[in-house]
């Protein structure tokens, strides 16, 4: 299989584009929507960063989007099947659905209710695009959760992930949800920050199963 990934190392700080608290339902905590604009393409994300990692926007899916949106590339995007692991909010998914593609937003079950709002708030810019997005339960670990996947969804184009290799009992769980998901020779295309020297594992091991290759590296500085 063929893997292209984008390596974002980026420093602290990165600007995420604007955004405005609201009240939750929680009174010591407040929810922010972001408003993020990518060559004219402009998306809505709700977070809720007080609830965890899942629930928080992260420098990889924005560094994703400014790449995945360039007018050099963004029209290839039309029509494509995608599916992305470890979505989140669902901020890239949502962007490559207002460019036109076909897209398949997965994560753990207690992430999809604010991943599913963030699909709906941004319903319209995906409609104008002729893109389309659903949402879907997707454990890793889970060989159920990929059989839904495969039944529902079918053979992909591109899988995508942002910010998903931190976590050391899951390197192979993941490898092995990519090699299945690319199988019919999908594009994957894996965005993420250097953080730990534990990724290092999880790359000598892709590049055991994947031909990789770095499509965009990005040092940012904080603004």
């Amino acid at each position: 299989a063929h893997s292209n990934f984008v390596n974002a190392n980026m420093g602290v700080g990165s600007a995420l584009g604007s955004s405005f608290a609201v009240p939750s339902d929680h009174s010591i905590f407040t929810s922010v929507i972001r408003r993020l604009k990518y060559h004219g393409n402009e998306v809505l994300i709700h977070e809720e960063p007080w609830r965890g990692i899942a629930y928080q926007l992260w420098d990889s899916s924005d560094v994703f989007c400014r790449w995945a949106a360039d007018p050099c590339r963004s029209s290839s995007w039309k029509g494509k099947r995608v599916v992305e692991l470890g979505s989140g909010l669902g901020l890239a998914g949502i962007l490559l659905a207002c460019l036109g593609a076909r897209v398949l937003c997965t994560d753990l079950p207690a992430a999809l209710p604010l991943l599913r709002n963030n699909a709906a708030t941004n319903r319209p810019g995906i409609s104008r695009a002729g893109g389309e997005l659903d949402v879907s339960a997707l454990d890793w670990t889970s060989d159920d959760h990929l059989r839904a996947v495969l039944s529902r969804w079918g053979e992909a184009d591109a899988v995508i992930a942002c910010d998903v290799v931190y976590e050391q009992s899951l390197f192979a769980p993941l490898l092995a949800t990519i090699a299945t998901l690319s199988r019919g020779g999908a594009e994957v295309l894996l965005t993420q920050k250097k953080r730990f020297k534990c990724e290092a594992r999880f790359w000598r091991a892709a590049r055991r199963r994947f031909e990789l290759e770095e499509a965009y590296h990005e040092d940012a500085v904080g603004g």
